[in-house]
């Protein structure tokens, strides 16, 4: 066999896992507190999967599809692109609810495991009010890392706690533009905590 059909072949199987995946994802997403569970892993899967078939209003894509390309070159590295893709998709804590293995076999705790330990943690010592749901968008969206990068992490979480109604303004500016397929950069989530707190939080804010 060619290095691109075993590729494939190996592409394959791991895309079929995905596609569950991305399945079980939809069905969770109708259920009462699972409402955000496509918007993570799952989000950035359908980001890539548009890219690589060259359909940009593709909805509920799969990534069992063949490599676009003229030539055997083009498709064979638009394999490795999918490659990647795939297993990053795997290999991520919110690509699945519950406990699963990842693209190597590796244990993985799944969203709701992961975000609720460390939501129940961060609740007790900083007495904020964290849902998993709400911890892992906090996290995912880039956010927590930014604040604790802008002002200390026990500032920003103790402004978290005092200000949940900006805090909770500023993830939906985020959400809203991360479902447009516009992944907002560091730069970005900066200027709209800026925007919340200012560049140095007065003493109000904590």
């Amino acid at each position: 066999m060619s290095a691109y059909s075993d590729l494939y072949e190996e592409y394959r199987k791991l895309a079929k896992r995905a596609d569950e995946r991305l399945r079980s994802l939809e069905r969770a997403s109708g259920r009462e507190g699972y409402r955000d569970v496509t918007r993570y892993a799952y989000s950035r899967a359908q980001y890539d999967i548009r890219a690589f078939t060259g359909d940009p209003d593709k909805a509920f894509g799969r990534f069992d599809v063949r490599p676009q390309g003229a030539t055997q070159k083009e498709q064979y590295n638009n394999l490795q692109k999918m490659m990647a893709s795939v297993k990053t998709f795997l290999n991520s804590e919110t690509s699945t609810i519950g406990p699963a293995k990842g693209a190597e076999g590796q244990r993985l705790e799944g969203i709701k495991g992961t975000f609720q330990k460390r939501a129940e943690s961060t609740n007790e010592a900083y007495g904020t009010s964290f849902t998993w749901q709400s911890m892992a968008t906090y996290w995912l969206s880039g956010m927590g890392a930014k604040l604790a990068d802008m002002y200390g992490s026990k500032t920003a979480l103790a402004m978290v706690a005092k200000h949940p109604k900006k805090i909770n303004a500023i993830l939906k500016q985020i959400e809203a533009a991360n479902r447009r397929d516009q992944f907002v950069s560091e730069a970005q989530i900066e200027v709209m905590i800026e925007a919340a707190f200012g560049k140095e939080p007065s003493i109000d804010d904590l």
